[in-house]
């Protein structure tokens, strides 16, 4: 496959952006950071930072000529502009899209009526799926919860600060997770590895950074702090006929509560298993190990992606 040269990232101000544009630069690639116009963000050094019109197919056209490759880091703000942002590419020539993606499984049957913003991504796919033929390759990445970012968020109903967890279905379950710099090196792999990316072109391709148990994240949060957490347990069917009911009357307050149970609860639908052992082996063969405990040490510690937060 060819090898690339330069790269267009849009939504790169987001905390994924804060990993993955770094590493491409550090990979040698030329790196032009797409923002909206009238933004204020600001990049690295070494990036070229460029301005467009997310609703304007010619002023992105015209953004992405030259350009070898897309990566899209959009929220779920820009999610609805990833069409476009395809169309355009296809226009100007580009030949690989990586769109924003990286969370939950929704080709998982179950899962995807579960959130309403997967029918929105789902779009976008389905769309690179037909420009695919137009020679615009794509890969997806899956890779479940964040942890080293969401941990301090209390994705994981671990609660740092007020020391209480909320354990779903006895806490067993097993779920794969990915860390912020591990999604930046397989960003990075893809754009510089034409072998790596021969293997993971027009594909869903499952990374993590490792393979646990609420009940495991817990007892590491615990010995590290040296506080005993309080615990509440929940029944995840229960929760999810009353998760269903809100969503479905337009109550999105649920939706975080659905992400974390997507990936701890019994039904264990982030166990991706083999599925990620071959992503991990493709994209990150090289990269550094962290255990769970290293994991929450670092984080505690303010080394994580949420930097700002401190212990108390």
């Amino acid at each position: 496959m060819a090898e690339f040269r330069s790269v267009a990232v849009f939504g790169a101000s987001g905390n994924s952006g804060d990993a993955i544009v770094p590493a491409l630069l550090a990979a040698g690639l030329k790196v032009y950071v797409v923002k909206r116009t009238g933004s204020n963000s600001t990049f690295p050094p070494g990036a070229h930072v460029l301005s467009a019109d997310y609703t304007s197919l010619s002023s992105l056209t015209y953004i992405l000529q030259n350009i070898d490759a897309v990566v899209s880091l959009v929220g779920p703000q820009g999610f609805p502009h990833q069409t476009r942002m395809i169309d355009a590419a296809v226009a100007a020539g580009v030949k690989y899209f990586i769109p924003s993606e990286f969370g939950h499984d929704y080709t998982i049957p179950e899962v995807f009526p579960l959130v309403p913003v997967f029918s929105v991504k789902n779009t976008a796919l389905e769309h690179l799926k037909i420009k695919q033929k137009e020679g615009l390759d794509w890969t997806v990445i899956i890779t479940g919860l964040w942890f080293d970012w969401g941990l301090p968020l209390n994705m994981f109903d671990i609660d740092l600060k007020a020391h209480k967890a909320v354990i779903w279905d006895g806490g067993n379950a097993t779920f794969r997770s990915i860390n912020m710099q591990d999604i930046a090196r397989a960003v990075t792999t893809l754009l510089v590895n034409p072998s790596a990316r021969a293997g993971a072109t027009n594909k869903h391709i499952h990374i993590s950074s490792l393979e646990t148990t609420q009940n495991e994240v817990l007892a590491a949060v615990e010995e590290v702090t040296g506080t005993k957490f309080e615990v509440e347990n929940l029944d995840s069917d229960v929760f999810y006929r009353e998760a269903e009911k809100k969503i479905a009357g337009g109550d999105q307050t649920a939706v975080v509560s659905l992400l974390t149970g997507i990936a701890v609860s019994k039904r264990e639908y982030c166990a991706f298993g083999k599925k990620a052992d071959a992503g991990n082996k493709l994209l990150l063969s090289n990269a550094p190990k962290e255990s769970v405990k290293e994991t929450v040490e670092r984080v505690l510690s303010g080394g994580g992606p949420q930097a700002k937060w401190q212990r108390h």
